[in-house]
């Protein structure tokens, strides 16, 4: 299945995102083992990707959505925790994983804080399965085109500390009158 080696693409399937189709076709053209959902329910590309043989894994920021992720027929969940970056979820690793592994006995990815070999154990002691500590890169050096067909050369940053992890919040603006 898929191009040799074990990897995985991340796919955003908001209902709004204008290139959805277009990347679920190439997704399942290159048929990637694992498909990582994010910013919307996996069940779009579910059905899709399981017809390849490939697994869909969802991002995730808080327990209520892993129980949504859990019942549109996820195959597996990644705890965006505190400390990830980009749209990082404001729960404490620790709580997160507890709180998910009282309902969900499957594959569970834990993403957030984790930057050394240390945290890879704390993490499986918690109770996850895996850790997601993505390489890091330049966020400007990034390829426009979906990762799986992309041949661009990136440019790894040297060293990392917490206090270069990129936060996007979403900001509540009221309107009156």
């Amino acid at each position: 299945m898929g191009r040799d080696g074990m990897w995985a693409i991340n796919m955003i399937v908001h209902k709004t995102y204008e290139r959805f189709d277009a990347e679920l076709d190439l997704i399942c053209e290159y048929k990637p083992r694992i498909v990582i959902t994010a910013l919307g329910s996996p069940r779009r590309p579910l059905d899709r990707v399981h017809a390849y043989g490939g697994a869909v894994f969802c991002d995730v920021i808080t327990p209520e959505q892993a129980r949504k992720a859990v019942d549109a027929g996820a195959d597996g969940l990644i705890l965006v925790a505190s400390g990830a970056g980009g749209h990082t979820g404001q729960y404490s690793p620790f709580a997160l994983v507890e709180e998910v592994r009282g309902f969900w006995d499957g594959p569970l990815v834990l993403g957030g804080a984790i930057g050394h070999a240390r945290a890879i154990q704390a993490a499986l002691m918690l109770g996850a399965d895996f850790a997601y500590r993505p390489r890091k890169y330049s966020r400007w050096r990034m390829p426009r085109a979906p990762v799986a067909i992309s041949r661009q050369p990136r440019r790894p940053i040297a060293r990392s500390s917490p206090t270069l992890i990129l936060r996007f919040e979403q900001r509540r603006v009221s309107v009156s009158g």
